[in-house]
């Protein structure tokens, strides 16, 4: 069924004179104008012909009879409209924004409460498209029908490139081919955005490019203070954490891409994962590795922007966010810094603001929680003991993964994945193992560094390659860093230990025996406690 038959079918049921419509595409508009139009008397079932009036809340412009006529009450003038005539079908579009709502608030109110009988009986119907129904009080929209429309469906989308491709044909005699890698590229756009994104495409590559969606979405989602990520670093680019990579490859990866196999065994596939580690461990290549392994983009939300863009203008907001992300689903959802975004509720601060973080908070636990979410949330945090329980709760995250310093092979390793990203030349007899070892407690991040300053050094020395003096004199720099990180693993397994009752035993075993070399035997001792 149609969005449209819906509309006709629950109307015909005269479930209300009200439509609230939640599309922010104009072609949208247009379809339903057209059936009106064609078929209205049919499509409705009216007894009579019925008179289409269009309100235009932008420009305060009534469209009646095919003729545009400015009017200081437009709102008001329909309404007469509706009290004086039958079968009057009005179409009002642009609500975008709250004072359009609340132009219009009181009428609604009317003709879908007061005088919804008389509304019924003479089959007169009013039609709103807005951006969000959330422009609207909760009160007023349980009078109303609601229909929520898709961005676009993959048959409309594949309709709409032919008839670019056709169009394209007539006007430049340029043959352009429709592929499904299109239509799926496109997914999440409405069509509005897809022409655009079509005619873009031509007018850059003279074809069709997938990137071209992509970039389309990229632009609308970063409109919205998000970014849009096609990842290009799988595990192969993620120095050592064999065990937290096989992991995640046996209870995230698999159920994932084999639901099916995962229903036969009963086997619960996961929705959310929360990477807790100390600052520069990694956790947001792993999210952007853990995209790529999926094959799909991610969608990556940074709380400060968020916080700052969002949770001032209410709550609402997070709803919308919502909607545009599981129009691209299924996707990935990277929160950072999620301590930000779930503190603990009963903190100073969270309460301070008339009950806004908290009806943000509710928002977000809403969606997390959500049976019908396609997305797959990823979210990072420092500070596991700053989240509030109920973030953290299965169903919303399923697994609670550490993310520790790299153990003595892993910082190996990272030395030498660092090194093929950027280029770096390594001496032949680099003694790695004696890097890995001075290195105890250093963050991948840390070690990129070292290595980064050391090639400036090599150069600076025209020693032809990164020598072992050389990588051990920029660690020596850094050496300081340690302390720091030492107590943040310490704070933060105590706090894993004392909340987080989803961390898998297998991960916790497996990262001990990473640590289990003389001098690093104290975060092992930790580990097993958990």
């Amino acid at each position: 069924m149609t969005w449209l038959e819906e509309v006709a079918v629950r109307r015909r049921a005269n479930e209300s004179p009200v439509v609230l419509i939640e599309s922010e595409d104009p072609v949208r508009r247009e379809q339903l104008v057209k059936a009106l139009e064609e078929g209205g008397r049919r499509l409705l079932g009216l007894k009579d012909e019925p008179t289409l009036v269009q309100l235009d809340l932008q420009r305060m412009e009534l469209v009646a009879g095919g003729a545009a006529r400015p009017s200081m009450s437009p709102v008001r003038e329909l309404d007469q409209m509706f009290r004086g005539g039958t079968g009057v079908l009005a179409v009002i579009y642009r609500v975008d924004e709250a004072r359009h709502a609340q132009l219009l608030h009181d009428h609604l109110v009317a003709w879908s409460y007061t005088d919804r009988s008389r509304m019924l009986a003479r089959q007169n119907t009013a039609f709103v498209l807005a951006s969000s129904l959330d422009l609207f009080s909760s009160s007023l929209r349980r009078l109303c029908m609601e229909v929520r429309v898709p961005a676009s469906t993959p048959e409309e989308r594949r309709a709409l490139l032919e008839s670019f491709a056709r169009e394209v044909a007539a006007r430049a005699g340029v043959e352009l081919e429709v592929t499904e890698e299109l239509v799926e590229a496109s997914r999440g756009l409405n069509l509005s955005e897809v022409w655009a994104a079509a005619s873009r495409s031509f007018r850059d590559h003279r074809r069709l490019a997938p990137e071209a969606f992509a970039a389309r979405k990229r632009e609308i989602l970063e409109s919205m203070g998000l970014s849009y990520v096609e990842p290009d670093r799988g595990f192969e680019d993620v120095g050592g954490y064999g065990y937290l990579k096989e992991f995640i490859r046996r209870r995230v990866l698999r159920p994932l891409k084999d639901p099916e196999g995962a229903r036969r065994y009963g086997v619960q596939v996961p929705r959310g994962v929360l990477l807790v580690g100390p600052p520069g461990t990694g956790k947001s290549l792993f999210a952007e590795a853990l995209a790529r392994e999926l094959g799909l983009a991610m969608v990556r939300l940074s709380a400060a922007d968020f916080f700052s863009r969002y949770v001032g203008e209410t709550e609402a907001n997070v709803r919308r966010v919502r909607r545009v992300v599981e129009e691209l689903a299924p996707v990935v959802v990277f929160f950072d810094e999620f301590d930000q975004l779930a503190a603990e509720r009963g903190r100073v601060g969270v309460e301070s603001d008339s009950g806004t973080t908290r009806r943000f908070q509710s928002g977000l636990l809403e969606w997390l929680g959500d049976p019908r979410r396609r997305s797959f949330v990823v979210a990072a945090t420092n500070f596991i003991g700053d989240l509030d329980e109920a973030f953290i709760r299965p169903g919303r995250m399923d697994y609670v993964v550490p993310v520790l310093p790299p153990d003595r092979e892993a910082r190996k390793e990272i030395v030498r994945v660092v090194a093929r990203r950027y280029g770096v030349p390594l001496a032949e007899d680099l003694d790695l193992d004696e890097v890995a070892r001075r290195t105890y407690m250093f963050t991948g991040a840390m070690i990129e560094k070292c290595v980064r300053e050391a090639a400036a050094m090599a150069w600076d020395q025209d020693a032809g390659a990164v020598t072992t003096d050389i990588l051990l004199e920029a660690v020596r720099r850094h050496e300081g860093e340690v302390r720091e990180t030492e107590e943040h693993v310490r704070r933060m397994l105590d706090e894993i230990k004392r909340r987080a009752r989803s961390v898998d035993r297998w991960l916790i075993s497996e990262a001990a025996k990473c640590f289990e070399e003389e001098e690093e035997a104290e975060i092992a001792s930790l580990l097993r406690q958990l």
